[in-house]
């Protein structure tokens, strides 16, 4: 068997190809998942626990 030569580029995207990449990401979060997102649960750092003893 020969021995495998490959280009170290083939495998990391240009400075140009980085930047598509972010266009992409960032399309793709602005639209959303397509889908309902009910499955997250948003709330406040801050706020007591549900169960939790008031402070004193």
């Amino acid at each position: 068997m020969d021995e495998l030569r490959v280009n170290a580029r083939s495998y990391h995207p240009t400075g140009d190809g980085y930047r598509r990449f972010a266009e992409l990401i960032t399309k793709q979060i602005a639209a959303g998942p397509g889908r309902p997102m009910n499955n997250v649960l948003v709330t406040d750092p801050n706020a007591p626990r549900q169960g939790a003893a008031p402070p004193r």
